[in-house]
């Protein structure tokens, strides 16, 4: 199987995007200070939340996993 990243701004989630344990979030990732940082992503709030030196990061601009069909 293979992942790619899809550039994402909220609205539609694609079909083929990596949930996580089935509950409505999703795997991503966010530009933040010249680095990547691992999100989750609430489609249905409206943002995607990570963890930058014990700090909560919301961001609105991210990407994400998702598996490439062939």
């Amino acid at each position: 199987m293979d992942y790619h990243w899809r550039d994402y701004s909220f609205g539609e989630i694609p079909y083929d995007a990596v949930e996580v344990e089935n509950d409505g979030k999703y795997i991503g990732r966010a530009s933040i200070d010249g680095g990547l940082l691992p999100v989750t992503i609430y489609p249905k709030l409206g943002i995607a939340v990570g963890e930058l030196d014990e700090k909560v990061i919301k961001k609105e601009y991210i990407q994400v996993l998702h598996i490439l069909d062939f």
